[in-house]
């Protein structure tokens, strides 16, 4: 019935997390700051997984159609963002010595996605295409925000402390050399101004005579002295 349903599928988000829990907490992963990195691959590993079984066991009429083959793909995306929430977390948590306080964390964050995906799990003919779109799309904004928030916070924390000062250290450096300009205080070429020669025609660059734009405007060169219009 529907009850046991909803409990079946309780039970399984529970053994895939419970899954990379086990996983990462081996003595090779066990507080080591690269664990992190592992569960990120470990849950999109397992979300493909759970993707093809999902469409071999329940979908794969819908896979020739438009509208299914669209459902399953945003499914998919669904599953391969949130288990790569989940298992940063997870990793996060064995690279730190504090597992079962992560994986609670990760277990809450599937069971809460799991709930915006109701509609599109329990989906029958009389659903309308347009409610198990929505469904899909809001599941997927709330596992983006997850990873919004794993991509900021979780994985450069989970660098070791030399990194860590080596990524600030760069970042000033970075905005100081934009704050101060060009290096050496040079200017651009088109910064540069020209000497004007015999014809109108630009010499070398030169102190501060009129730009080029300037010089333009202000027409050709015309020689003033006695002995620039002595004819040669």
């Amino acid at each position: 019935d529907f009850v046991s349903s909803i409990l079946i599928f309780l039970a399984i988000l529970l053994t895939e997390e419970l899954f990379k829990a086990v996983y990462l907490n081996r003595r090779g992963y066990r507080e080591r700051f690269h664990t992190t990195f592992y569960g990120l691959a470990l849950g999109v590993g397992s979300s493909s997984t759970a993707g093809v079984a999902t469409v071999v066991w329940t979908a794969l009429p819908q896979l020739y159609q438009v509208v299914g083959f669209m459902v399953l793909v945003l499914y998919s995306v669904n599953l391969a963002v949130i288990n790569a929430d989940t298992g940063a977390l997870i990793g996060f948590g064995a690279s730190r010595g504090d597992l079962w306080r992560s994986f609670e964390k990760a277990v809450g964050i599937r069971y809460a996605h799991g709930a915006l995906l109701f509609v599109f799990l329990a989906a029958g003919p009389y659903v309308p295409d347009v409610l198990v779109f929505v469904t899909l799309a809001t599941a997927l904004a709330f596992a983006l925000l997850v990873y919004h928030y794993v991509y900021t916070t979780v994985l450069p924390a989970t660098l070791p402390e030399e990194v860590q000062r080596e990524m600030r250290r760069g970042k000033r450096r970075a905005r100081t050399v934009q704050g101060r300009g060009p290096p050496g205080g040079r200017t651009t070429p088109a910064a540069r101004t020209h000497r004007w020669g015999p014809g109108g025609r630009p010499g070398r660059p030169r102190g501060r005579a009129c730009a080029p734009p300037a010089c333009r405007e202000m027409g050709p060169h015309r020689p003033t002295s006695a002995a620039q219009r002595r004819p040669r």
